[in-house]
């Protein structure tokens, strides 16, 4: 099981295109006594980025890092820093939402930024008292306590208890954390807090097969529910018989109960998707074999190597997409919006945020709009997707950073 291509894509996604001021590693005081740990049992960690200008405005954002499906799996991440805070750089830097530099992120860039450290497996949404031994190596499966851990060494040590304004976001799987966590992180924001919303970025995964009609992504996370005990959304766990318990894991269980502002933000034919869930192979033992299917793996990450057939599976998982999008009661409630776009890309980064625009409207205007908005309808802050051309050139939105093989050379 190879978790090097994980952690490149890990860097990519919140590194930022221009220069940025660093964050500073953290790792939580008393860690122990609150139970926060990662697969191996060090303590959790988070960097932060303090502001001078606005002390009382927070962006927080859940790192995204994918998941260990299984015990095995669980083992080797537990060695790399998305299972171990020893592992971890003293300084990083993030983009988009979280950059610090005011061309690219003019509204948000002098606030307080804290990337909360993803080193669970589980969408910080795991926890047993006790860790599980697999051949010998313990593994604690702390992920919700991480967020408790984190919150409080915040409030402790930077003024987090004095914050006003609170911006919820996460990753890919730190973006599953928040659909599944928002209403319970509420519960641990400060009395003095005015204004907390949040954003998924690329976390409304589907229980979906893979064009082979294998199950390999929904049977895998149904493992990790199961093995890491995760915690959803109660009112998603209380309405399903025990043996049903483990859908409550997929972000659109999750998005119509949820009570916090959400904004979706998503691609319909995310390219973690197109490569994990509708062209992977399971791994008996490991982490599945992503972009595995025999003719998909150029086309799973850049379309301009797709045949017209292909696009059209594409175009498919794209309506399946929205369907389950637009007929949750999510998608209608009052204080919500979305942006989703046809772009074949996995996270938002700094161009992205810069650049991207659906029907000219720009995804940070968008994301500005909805934020400052009070008790506005969800329909005044959704943006919707082009379909994708079956002809060249495929991509219906010009402002898409589509990856493509040549920009790789």
């Amino acid at each position: 099981m190879a978790w090097a291509p994980l952690l490149v894509l890990v860097a990519l996604a919140t590194a930022a295109v221009t220069a940025e001021a660093e964050m500073v590693l953290k790792v939580v005081d008393d860690a122990q006594d609150v139970g926060a740990a990662c697969l191996d049992g060090s303590p959790a960690a988070y960097y932060i980025h303090q502001s001078s200008a606005n002390p009382t405005k927070w962006v927080l954002q859940l790192q995204g890092g994918a998941w260990c499906y299984n015990e095995a799996d669980c083992v080797s991440r537990a060695q790399t820093t998305l299972g171990s805070s020893t592992q971890l750089e003293p300084n990083t830097t993030a983009g988009a939402v979280m950059s610090e530099s005011k061309t690219v992120n003019p509204d948000f860039y002098n606030w307080n930024h804290v990337l909360f450290v993803y080193c669970d497996g589980a969408s910080f949404g795991g926890y047993r008292k006790d860790p599980v031994t697999f051949q010998g190596t313990p593994l604690y499966f702390r992920g919700l306590r991480n967020l408790l851990g984190i919150v409080n060494d915040l409030t402790t040590n930077y003024g987090f208890g004095y914050a006003t304004d609170v911006f919820l976001t996460g990753n890919s799987a730190g973006a599953l954390a928040v659909y599944l966590h928002a209403d319970f992180f509420q519960t641990l924001l400060p009395s003095s807090v005015l204004r907390y919303k949040a954003m998924p970025i690329s976390g409304f995964f589907l229980d979906h097969n893979t064009v082979e009609d294998k199950p390999v992504y929904p049977e895998q996370m149904q493992y990790v529910w199961q093995m890491h005990n995760v915690t959803g959304h109660t009112e998603c766990t209380d309405s399903k018989e025990s043996q049903e318990r483990w859908q409550c894991i997929f972000a659109f269980e999750n998005y119509p109960l949820v009570r916090v502002p959400l904004f979706v933000l998503n691609s319909a034919v995310d390219s973690w998707q197109t490569r994990c869930i509708l062209t992977s192979e399971p791994i008996p033992g490991g982490h599945q074999n992503c972009s595995a299917v025999p003719g998909w793996q150029d086309c799973s990450q850049y379309l301009d190597t797709c045949a017209p057939q292909q696009i059209s599976v594409y175009d498919d998982y794209h309506t399946t997409f929205l369907a389950t999008l637009m007929e949750s009661s999510g998608f209608t409630t009052k204080g919500n919006g979305a942006f989703i776009s046809s772009c074949l890309t996995h996270g938002i980064s700094s161009t992205a945020w810069e650049q991207l625009t659906i029907d000219g409207v720009l995804l940070r205007d968008a994301v500005w709009k909805w934020w400052i908005a009070d008790g506005a309808t969800a329909a005044d802050h959704t943006h919707l997707p082009c379909t994708l051309a079956t002809t060249e050139p495929y991509q219906c939105n010009p402002t898409c950073d589509d990856a493509t093989p040549s920009a790789l050379n």
